[in-house]
């Protein structure tokens, strides 16, 4: 835990160095959230509710979303860009030390965008008057998040593809419905953005705990899911694992 702590320090202290760099990034991202903002007013200029929620229910979703998201990858920002070390074969530094490769990846770095994230994420969810209790439900978001990128990152041991692209459309493919309600789809898919594709639960649904329209069993049992399925795919996906000496010597 010190070396943990120890390492998310100096990776402030880096962020810190580069002030101008770091506060470009932060205000860019805010911008870029701030137009979803926007479009959440506009959806309800002429619409009291939508199936029953209100313009403040989907801005709290939205805000939980975004302080979630926002905080896993600026803790983790690792996982963000650790695609790379895992496809170009660089994952050494991390495999012949004594602490946790996963952790070592994780840590190596923080995402400054992200704190634009989650600054945003807390003032949405502040402005809109969230209750304690929803801001109380904030770590599962930030464990559930985690878990989609480390099943992100673990699937580049299966494929050999360095783009970002196919990153965001692995990552995002699977929070997708972060930004969409689950009563717009049919009986048949509402599970979809729940279990399978979880963007849901760590926006919308537990806007609907914190109004106590439901429990908090469901939350935790799709985390649980998710970590069996991030883990397992992690473990699974280091033992395919090859550095970059066996590349070039099979090439």
């Amino acid at each position: 835990m010190y070396w943990v702590i120890e390492r998310m320090k100096l990776n402030l202290k880096v962020a810190a160095h580069f002030k101008k760099s770091t506060l470009i990034q932060i205000a860019g991202m805010i911008l870029n959230d701030l137009f979803w903002v926007g479009s959440i007013f506009l959806i309800f200029y002429n619409l009291p509710s939508f199936y029953g929620m209100s313009v403040r229910d989907y801005l709290q979703a939205y805000g939980f979303f975004l302080a979630s998201m926002g905080l896993s990858t600026t803790v983790f920002g690792g996982l963000k860009n650790g695609f790379e070390s895992i496809v170009e074969g660089k994952m050494e530094r991390y495999l012949t030390r004594p602490a946790s490769p996963l952790l070592q990846l994780a840590l190596r770095k923080i995402q400054p965008d992200s704190i634009g994230d989650f600054l945003l994420g807390i003032t949405v969810l502040a402005v809109s008057g969230a209750s304690p209790r929803l801001i109380a439900l904030l770590p599962f978001g930030f464990a559930l998040y985690t878990l989609v990128w480390i099943t992100t990152i673990s699937a580049y041991f299966f494929i050999n593809d360095t783009t970002q692209a196919s990153r965001n459309a692995i990552f995002f493919g699977i929070t997708s419905f972060s930004h969409w309600p689950s009563f717009v789809l049919p009986d048949w898919l509402k599970p979809l953005p729940y279990v399978i594709l979880p963007g849901a639960m760590a926006s919308f649904y537990p806007v609907k705990i914190a109004k106590g329209e439901a429990s908090l069993i469901p939350l935790l049992l799709v985390l649980i899911l998710h970590a069996i399925l991030a883990f397992l795919l992690w473990k699974e996906g280091l033992k395919r694992y090859m550095p970059r000496t066996w590349m070039d010597y099979q090439e």
